[in-house]
């Protein structure tokens, strides 16, 4: 039903952001491996998360959405940071327009849960994402992901 994006995610982001300026093929293709078998789980309608269908979006306790997704499209970043790949960052782009339309801007509440028990305030971190993809490619983000930042 899902995966543990927090602590696989964030192990990639720091391996990937050392191992690809010391240009180590082994390091290099491993993340590119990592990157490629998530880019490949992208759905049509641009989602890539840790939730089966059934699940996303709906949550009445603490949701682990948008926390999964900052550690995981965080990733994704440094990949196309270090590549340059315009498929990485239109998959990424579109990753957030889905965000973005399951959680519009003052008719959602993502951060609301009826029985909280830690770690509620980890989804803000998704601030991350959208601060580094507007502030790298403000000209070809939509206005929706730009709306959603300010």
């Amino acid at each position: 039903m899902w995966w543990n994006s927090e602590s696989q995610s964030n192990w990639w982001d720091g391996y990937l952001r050392y191992a690809f300026p010391l240009n180590d093929p082994e390091a290099f293709g491993s993340g590119r491996k990592f990157a490629e078998y998530i880019l490949s789980t992208q759905d049509k309608d641009g989602y890539i998360g840790i939730y089966s269908p059934d699940l996303r979006y709906k949550f009445t306790t603490e949701n682990g959405e948008l926390w999964s997704k900052a550690t995981l499209y965080r990733v994704l970043l440094a990949y196309y940071e270090a590549t340059k790949r315009n498929d990485v960052l239109e998959a990424i782009i579109r990753a957030v327009e889905n965000v973005m339309v399951n959680y519009p801007i003052n008719a959602s509440t993502p951060f609301s849960a009826e029985r909280p028990y830690g770690g509620i305030s980890h989804g803000l971190m998704f601030t991350d994402v959208l601060d580094k993809l507007y502030r790298s490619q403000a000209q070809k983000v939509t206005w929706t992901v730009r709306l959603f930042i300010y």
